[in-house]
């Protein structure tokens, strides 16, 4: 009966907007670690790596992003820190954007752990600021968020199949754009 049903309230109701946002922001960080993969052929080629040296590019960005991502998911718990999400996104875009312009394999591994970090700060706080704005609907609105992620581990590797021939090791410059766009909806929007 229309008695028995309850009208949810404002505060129920997930803000779709602001997990488009974080979603965004999802969409680039993971974009990048999907990028990293075609790219390892590319730099070794470029910079004449052995196996090893390009495999230890990519265990970089494994390893900076995950072990630290406990760590922000600490701070996350204890403190606001919304500066956490516009902060990794554009981390993880600087590093991997400029990494195809590093003159040396180490100044390379710099660049992919300064990816790797932002790529594991982002997704702990945005999980947090995701849980709230979902109001009543906290796996909807957590699940909204994370196929943003998702997205972007698929898109990254399309984007470095299209350019590389155009652009070769250059082509990690092309993450400026959408790290910029995010970076810039996510400050414009950070007192959501």
């Amino acid at each position: 009966t229309t008695r028995d049903r309850v009208v949810p309230s404002a505060a129920d109701q997930p803000d779709r907007r602001g997990l488009t946002l974080l979603g965004t922001g999802h969409f680039v960080v993971d974009m990048t670690v999907g990028a990293l993969s075609p790219l390892l052929p590319v730099f070794k080629r470029a910079m004449s790596l052995s196996d090893l040296r390009t495999s230890l590019v990519l265990a970089a960005i494994t390893f900076s992003s995950s072990f630290i991502q406990p760590l922000f998911g600490v701070v996350a718990d204890r403190v606001r820190a919304t500066w956490f999400l516009w902060g990794g996104v554009a981390m993880a875009t600087v590093g991997l954007a400029f990494s195809g312009l590093a003159t040396s394999y180490w100044l390379l591994l710099v660049l992919i752990v300064v990816c790797g970090l932002g790529v594991g700060g982002y997704p702990p706080e945005a999980a947090r600021v995701a849980n709230q704005m979902a109001g009543a609907r906290k796996a909807s609105g957590v699940a909204w968020f994370t196929i943003g992620g998702n997205l972007g581990f698929a898109i990254g590797p399309l984007l470095v199949a299209l350019f590389v021939p155009l652009l070769d090791e250059r082509t990690t410059l092309i993450f400026l754009v959408p790290g910029a766009a995010a970076c810039t909806l996510l400050l414009a929007n950070h007192r959501r």
